[in-house]
């Protein structure tokens, strides 16, 4: 059952207690075995190989894999997996066997039940290796002496530290779920979707790790009170650092993200009283630094140039409701592109903004405030050889600029289109 434009087999939409057994799926453009929506199924002796990703279950209960083999998908060069369960509970997993893919095994969701209810057991192999699917374990240590090990993922335990360790090709290099006091440092993680997954994780850190190549560097979901710090991310195909979902008080800093498909660091989705400190951030494919309705946001003491090169984006991007933030001391260069689109730093909607004793300079916009934004200061900045230097377009409102140099830029400070009641 072959070479289909979508998928091998298609179970879709509350199709339940049904048995898919002894079938082969191969080459496909998308999943060889497609689970959707559906529960308590039953997937036992197939072969997977050479699709998009081999056998998929996304938001199932109940649903049973076992003895089947996923071989050889990797049509897609950043999401392929052998076998992905996506935001599904109590699924259980036997006798697997899954080698030669892009990615051997994945799970991802965004509650705890979509990873603490599972019974996925070590008789599942990735290239040979046993799955290591631990939940409710306390004071572990995992190290270079733990060569065989396919797949990796603490849920629910405490006091778990992963040091001086390798991973690739793996669909999470290192996942914690509902972790409390975990610690990944002196590792190297290449050819992973996600290299390290923090999701509803707290008082844990990410430390001087090496990321290269795959989908994310980092990632954290819902997770409080942790530390990204000291680690190099570089050429992922999407955003090098990314924190979404509920993530607050969080600390990232003195890492190098660079050529980086997307965002280097991005922030967003309702977040609180985070850090971005410290950071060289160079040469992504949009923003260096991208905040999205998160308020309190401390942006400070960044090296972030050369971002957005090909797609007209901004060193630091602030928007959407990010109220309350700082910007402060940073130095931003060398982003080009279309006029009104691009600045060093640039504000959106939000209000109560201080950008301060920042750099700015080489870029099409210095530093520009836009759409319906109230209250925000910007002081002390310096700003030079820019389109314009510091740029109101579209409705700004009650802005206080002051105590600025602005040199050698087409125009000192423009304000424009419905700007209202700023003092300059």
């Amino acid at each position: 059952m072959g070479y289909n434009s979508e998928h091998g087999i298609w179970i879709y939409a509350n199709s339940h207690w049904n048995t898919i057994s002894h079938n082969i799926v191969e080459n496909n453009s998308r999943y060889g075995i497609f689970l959707d929506h559906s529960d308590y199924n039953l997937v036992s002796h197939n072969e997977a190989r050479n699709n998009y990703s081999g056998i998929c279950v996304f938001y199932g209960d109940y649903d049973n894999l076992e003895n089947n083999i996923a071989e050889g998908n990797s049509n897609n060069p950043t999401w392929s997996e052998g076998i992905y369960l996506y935001r599904c509970t109590y699924a259980t997993l036997d006798n697997n066997i899954m080698s030669g893919n892009k990615h051997g095994f994945k799970v991802g969701g965004f509650s705890l039940e979509h990873y603490s209810t599972h019974d996925i057991d070590e008789s599942n192999l990735v290239d040979g290796k046993p799955v290591r699917y631990l939940i409710g374990v306390s004071n572990v240590v995992v190290n270079q002496d733990n060569t065989d090990i396919g797949y990796l993922r603490f849920v629910s335990g405490e006091n778990i530290t992963v040091e001086n360790w390798s991973m690739s090709g793996s669909g999470n290099g290192v996942l914690m779920a509902g972790v409390e006091n975990g610690r990944v440092e002196n590792c190297t993680f290449e050819n992973n979707i996600s290299g390290v997954t923090f999701s509803l994780t707290t008082n844990s850190a990410i430390e001087n790790c090496v990321f290269r190549n795959g989908c994310n560097g980092i990632n954290l979901t819902d997770s409080d009170y942790n530390t990204i710090a000291g680690c190099t991310v570089t050429q992922t195909a999407r955003e090098g650092i990314y924190l979404y979902g509920n993530n607050d008080n969080n600390l990232v800093e003195n890492n190098v993200v660079g050529n980086c498909g997307w965002q280097g660091i991005r922030l967003e989705s309702y977040s609180k009283n985070n850090i971005i400190s410290k950071n060289v951030v160079e040469n992504n494919g949009y923003e260096g630094i991208y905040v999205n309705r998160c308020e309190n946001t401390t942006i400070s003491k960044n090296m972030v140039r050369y971002n957005g090169q090909t797609s007209n984006n901004s060193g630091i991007l602030l928007k959407d409701l990010s109220h309350n933030s700082v910007i402060d001391n940073n130095l931003v260069e060398n982003h080009w592109g279309y006029w009104h689109y691009m600045g060093g730093i640039h504000i959106s909607d939000s209000d109560g903004v201080l950008v301060c004793n920042n750099t700015v300079r080489y870029n099409t916009n210095g530093i520009k405030l836009d759409w319906y934004l109230y209250n925000d200061v910007l002081e002390n900045n310096t700003v030079k050889n820019c389109g314009h230097g510091i740029e109101f377009y579209r409705n700004v409102f009650n802005a206080l600029v002051r105590y600025n140099t602005i040199e050698n830029c087409g125009d000192g400070i423009f304000l424009n289109s419905g700007s209202t009641g700023s003092t300059v």
